[in-house]
């Protein structure tokens, strides 16, 4: 929601967030324009899941957010951000962000795709020379169980990357083992989902 672009922007780039889904902008923008720490908003996402408690309290309890100021401390120079609605291949194969950027960074992204290649080519071409393109995701593939005429090309990991270097992309870094993330889950159920995700970082030659 917002988090990956305000991390990077905080860091002193300038950052750009894409998202396609209003409602994953509406909500972005209330937690990166209409919060803050110091008054946390608080909400109730277990209050209806009856299986898999502990105790009572845990079904109960609120989750907060944010757990830092989006608009930083008080004397913190400006970020340089923006968020951009639209899909991400017509957004970003315009002749504008040709080779406009130095990095993409993509987290539980790229399985979002019909087709992971045209994900791949986009990044590519958005890129300058020498640019990276830094991913953090498993690979679910959420086109998959839509059956019908939905196209949807599933693809492991070892072919992703070796798509990637047919592309023209160079591997400059893979973690050796996959990084157990969670996602959308309750630390206090006795039913988690843990994704085993792959972080890899591709570079365009300069």
């Amino acid at each position: 929601l917002g988090r990956l672009a305000w991390e990077i922007a905080r860091r002193g780039y300038e950052s750009q967030g894409n998202e396609f889904s209003y409602y994953m902008l509406l909500a972005s923008s209330y937690v990166l324009n209409g919060t803050d720490a110091a008054e946390p908003t608080s909400i109730y996402p277990w209050v209806h899941s009856t299986s898999n408690n502990v105790t009572d309290a845990d079904a109960e309890r609120p989750a907060t957010f944010p757990d830092v100021s989006p608009s930083g401390e008080p004397g913190d120079p400006p970020l340089n951000m923006s968020m951009c609605a639209g899909d991400f291949v017509e957004v970003y194969t315009a002749e504008d962000m040709v080779g406009a950027w130095d990095a993409v960074c993509t987290c539980f992204f790229l399985d979002t795709a019909e087709n992971v290649l045209q994900y791949l080519r986009t990044v590519y071409g958005c890129l300058r020379p020498g640019g990276y393109l830094i991913n953090l995701g498993p690979l679910l593939f959420h086109w998959a169980e839509h059956g019908g005429e939905q196209l949807s090309l599933e693809m492991s990991l070892e072919d992703v990357l070796l798509a990637a270097d047919r592309i023209g992309f160079e591997l400059v870094r893979r973690e050796a083992e996959l990084l157990p993330c969670g996602y959308t889950g309750n630390a206090k159920s006795m039913l988690r989902t843990v994704y085993h995700c792959a972080m890899f970082t591709l570079r365009k030659p300069a």
